[in-house]
C-alpha cells in the first residue's frame, strides 16, 4: 500500500500553522486575563470617568489658577497626544497649554488672562498624578525613546522617558471620541 506523501506534507504544514496560531492565541488570552484582573483590582477604588480632579499651575503668574475637570474629559484631551510614543515633557507642555487656556476663560478678565496662558505650566505633582492615574487604569504605558543627536559634530544618543496608549487606552479614547447616536 502506497501513501501519498504530498497530502501528508501538506497536512503536516497545516497542523504546524494551527499549532503556532494556537500558541499565539493562548499567549494573547493570558495577557488579556492579566489585564482584566488588574482592572478589576483597581476598579472602584481609583477615581475615573465622571470623577473630577483639581489641577493647579506652578508658574508664579498662574499660582492662583485652577481647572476642575473630569477624568474622562482629561483623557479625551491627553489621549491623542499619546497615540504614538511621546516624551513626557511634550505631554506636560501640551496638557499645560490646554488646561491653562481653560483656566484663563474662568478668570475675572479672560481676554488678559488668555494672553499669559501660554506661559502657564501644570504643577509637577498634578502632572504626575494624571500619569499615574492613567497608568493605574491601563490607559497608557511607559516607553523609552532613543534619539540620535549631533552635538557640535559629535553624535550622541539620547534616552527620553515617555508614554503611549495601551490597547485599552486606544479603545477608551475611541469610545470617548466616537460620535454618539442622536435621539
Amino acid at each position: 500500500m502506497k501513501r501519498d506523501t504530498g497530502d501528508t506534507a501538506e497536512t503536516l504544514k497545516k497542523l504546524t500553522l494551527a499549532l503556532e496560531e494556537n500558541s499565539e492565541l493562548k499567549a494573547e488570552l493570558k495577557a488579556l486575563r492579566e489585564s482584566l484582573a488588574a482592572r478589576k483590582d483597581t476598579g472602584s477604588e481609583i477615581a475615573s470617568g465622571a470623577d473630577t480632579v483639581d489641577l493647579r499651575f506652578c508658574s508664579a503668574q498662574h499660582k492662583d489658577w485652577q481647572v476642575v475637570i473630569s477624568w474622562d474629559e482629561l483623557f479625551e484631551i491627553a489621549g491623542p497626544m499619546m497615540l504614538s510614543d511621546t516624551p513626557d515633557y511634550d505631554i506636560l507642555y501640551s496638557l499645560s497649554f490646554e488646561m491653562a487656556h481653560r483656566a484663563a476663560r474662568a478668570q475675572a478678565n479672560p481676554q488678559v488672562a488668555e494672553k499669559s496662558a501660554g506661559g502657564a505650566q501644570l504643577a509637577e505633582d498634578d502632572f504626575r498624578k494624571i500619569l499615574y492615574r492613567f497608568l493605574a487604569l491601563d490607559f497608557i504605558e511607559p516607553v523609552t525613546l532613543v534619539r540620535q543627536t549631533d552635538h557640535f559634530g559629535t553624535p550622541e544618543t539620547e534616552h527620553l522617558s515617555g508614554f503611549r496608549l495601551t490597547k485599552n487606552g486606544v479603545h477608551k479614547l475611541a469610545r470617548l471620541r466616537a460620535v454618539k447616536r442622536s435621539g
